[in-house]
């Protein structure tokens, strides 16, 4: 038997991931400075799905937001 998760996704499988657009927002920035914190090594760890297709582990962003508010 599986428990289902908000949404309707079975326990068994892993949380949706988010696109850079829905992280751009949890940010507050735009999706082009996502892009380029992105390529300089910056934000929240992305998972790229292609060379061209990038996602992120809602945990990645969770994790990387509660790190900057313990930064003084």
């Amino acid at each position: 038997m599986t428990v289902p998760r908000r949404g309707g996704a079975p326990a068994h499988l892993p949380p949706r991931l988010m696109t850079p657009a829905q992280v751009a927002v949890a940010l507050g920035k735009t999706p082009e400075a996502l892009r380029k914190m992105r390529q300089r090594g910056k934000g929240p760890k992305p998972t790229r799905l292609s060379e061209r297709d990038v996602r992120y582990h809602p945990q990645d962003v969770s994790d990387y937001i509660n790190n900057l508010r313990q930064k003084p």
